[in-house]
Order: structure tokens, then C-alpha cells, then sequence
């Protein structure tokens, strides 16, 4: 993973991005969103820093007011809640989610985000997973990769039969020279895809098919002042930087299991 050293630089690279009133923003001359507050205190979170900032407590409590009917925004909102431990707003969260019109939808990116927001333990919805969403996309379908990563683990989860093995090799196809990986085989290679694409295969017990040069695609995407952007030498965001640190805990984590197989096959 990351030195300690390394890990000062990330912090200082989020906290520049917050806003003197609360939340953080894509830059220091824009106002805070969700997206990014959500970004920053991920980032914050994994680097076991502790942050308690009032100000931004509030601007995402004020935010509840104004939550959009999307269950990605609206899981947001409840982790970054869940975050200052929050509790309360359960029923609120339940009506605005509007169960019955989202648990139709055969959209794989909401449902997903779903089941995220059923699994945060303070959120308190229970919902019943069934293969009715997704059996019109089994036993094989591809899309892009973030899209195929989020289907992968609501199959996982369904305990649903599938082809994984042709998961496994689609995925391990769209890496590229560089070690990164695309939204599909032989597409431009970007972090956001990467991380995906580690998510995918660790979530079938795989690897890339190169990973040490999908770990110097990613520390190729660091910047000088401490984050990473989306491709090596563009501008350095909190949503790439997040999707940096997740993709190096996944590496890290691959390398303890392929070592720990290595030791057993010894002894």
C-alpha cells in the first residue's frame, strides 16, 4: 500500500479541497457537492484519519432536503451520514427512496446501489434479493466494466449459477499495455475502470493477467501534490484518488493471496 509518508501527502490533498462553511469540492474555487464530501471522507476513512469538522455535519444534513431520486446519490448520502453516526432519518430515507417504482427497474447500476444501502447496518431497509433482475442478463452479458463489476457481486450474492470463467477472461482482456484497463477490451485505459476491474475479478477470486503493471498504471497516476487523477499526467481529483486507494488495497490484498498459495503448494 502506501508509506506513511505517502498517506500525509493523500490527506493533505483532500483537506485542501474542503470548504471553509463545510463539504468538499472538485476545486478550491468551486462549491462543495455530495459527490465530492462522499470522495473525501471515503478517502479519509481508509487512511484512518480522524475527521470531526461540524460544518460539514450540517451541509449534509441540510442535503437530506434535497436528495435526488437515485439510489447511487442517496446511498451516498446515507454512508456520508453513517459516517458522523447520524441516526433518525431511517423512515425519511425509506420514503424518498420510493421502493416500489426502484425494485421494478431492471437498471443494474441502481439495484446494486441498492443492495449497498440495504447492507449499511444503520440504514434499516430490508429488501429481499431475488434473481428476477437479473436473469434476462445471465447466464453471460457484458456491458462496460463498472457496470459488469456491480452485476458480478449481486450474482455473487443471489448465490445465482454463471459462466465465470468467460467473466474472468473478458475482464482480464481489456487491460491494456499499460497495465490499466478500459471500459471494454481494447479501449483507452482510466483509474475509475481499473478499480472496477480489480473489483470484478477479485469478486471471482482472480487476478489481472499482469499485476504488477496494473500496480505502475496506478502509482503512474499519482500527482506532485499528493493525489491521482484518472490517467497519468492529467489533473488530480478526490473521485480518482478514491478509486486509487481502493485499487491499491485490492492489489495489496491479491498479493497476500497468491503468496499465502504459494506457501501452502511449498508446505
Amino acid at each position: 500500500m502506501l508509506s506513511n509518508e505517502e498517506k500525509e501527502k493523500v490527506i493533505s490533498f483532500v483537506l485542501q479541497y474542503e470548504q471553509p462553511n463545510g463539504g468538499f469540492s472538485f476545486s478550491k474555487t468551486t462549491p462543495p457537492t455530495r459527490e465530492d464530501t462522499y470522495y473525501a471522507l471515503r478517502i479519509l476513512k481508509r487512511l484512518d484519519f480522524k475527521y470531526s469538522n461540524k460544518k460539514t455535519f450540517a451541509y449534509l444534513e441540510i442535503m437530506l432536503l434535497d436528495v435526488h431520486h437515485s439510489c447511487r446519490h442517496f446511498y451516498q448520502l446515507l454512508f456520508l451520514l453513517d459516517f458522523f453516526t447520524l441516526t433518525g432519518h431511517q423512515e425519511t430515507m425509506k420514503n424518498i427512496l420510493d421502493l416500489p417504482s426502484n425494485l421494478q427497474t431492471e437498471n443494474i447500476n441502481e439495484l446494486y446501489y441498492f443492495t449497498l444501502i440495504r447492507d449499511i447496518p444503520s440504514s434499516k431497509i430490508e429488501f429481499e434479493l431475488t434473481n428476477q433482475f437479473l436473469l434476462p442478463k445471465t447466464p453471460f452479458s457484458l456491458n462496460f466494466i463498472p457496470e459488469v463489476s456491480r452485476r458480478l457481486l449481486l450474482l455473487k450474492k443471489m448465490n445465482e449459477e454463471f459462466e465465470e470463467r468467460k467473466y474472468i477472461q473478458w475482464i482480464q482482456k481489456s487491460q491494456s499495455s499499460d497495465g490499466g484497463f478500459g471500459f471494454l477490451p481494447y479501449t483507452t485505459t482510466f483509474l475509475e475502470n481499473t478499480c472496477y476491474a480489480l473489483r470484478g475479478l477479485q469478486t471471482l477470486n482472480a487476478t489481472p493477467l499482469n499485476l504488477e503493471k496494473c500496480e505502475q498504471f496506478i502509482l503512474q497516476c499519482k500527482t506532485g501534490n499528493g493525489g491521482f487523477s484518472r490517467k497519468s499526467s492529467a489533473l488530480g481529483t478526490l473521485q480518482a484518488t478514491y478509486h486509487a486507494i481502493c485499487s491499491l488495497e485490492i492489489i495489496y490484498q491479491m498479493k497476500e493471496g497468491l503468496e499465502n498459495r504459494r506457501l501452502t503448494n511449498i508446505t
